[in-house]
């Protein structure tokens, strides 16, 4: 169980929803904190035509959702190092990835997808 101070820090570096602005609004990361664990969610909504475009979108978006991950956590690592004067250590456990339908017609070969692609860490200081 992580100590009340820590998690309190950790949150306090996650909890930039109106300061973090370099990510767009179709793209986001969305962080988490539950126990010990930290969990970043990349979302996006994408337009698919046919199963074959999504498979080329999802290589795609797996690789941009890495990037923004990584991108996330290295700047909650800089505000927790900035605020405590320690490095937060993070080990990754896990990864998901779920894609949901928004809009699917019968007359239209476009579908409204929501995609998430989620990292879990283990975090320690």
């Amino acid at each position: 169980m992580m100590s009340y101070e820590l998690m309190s820090s950790i949150g306090n570096c996650i909890d930039n929803v109106y300061t973090y602005t370099s990510e767009s609004p179709e793209r986001k990361t969305v962080t988490t904190l539950s126990d010990n664990v930290m969990n970043i969610r990349y979302v996006t909504i994408v337009r698919a035509g046919k199963d074959l475009d999504l498979q080329m979108q999802m290589s795609l978006l797996q690789s941009e959702a890495k990037q923004m991950i990584s991108s996330r956590l290295k700047t909650i690592k800089e505000e927790f190092k900035k605020c405590c004067s320690s490095t937060l250590k993070t080990k990754k456990c896990g990864e998901t990835s779920d894609v949901e339908t928004l809009t699917d017609s019968p007359y239209s070969p476009i579908r409204t997808l929501k995609v998430n692609i989620t990292y879990s860490y283990e975090v320690s200081c």
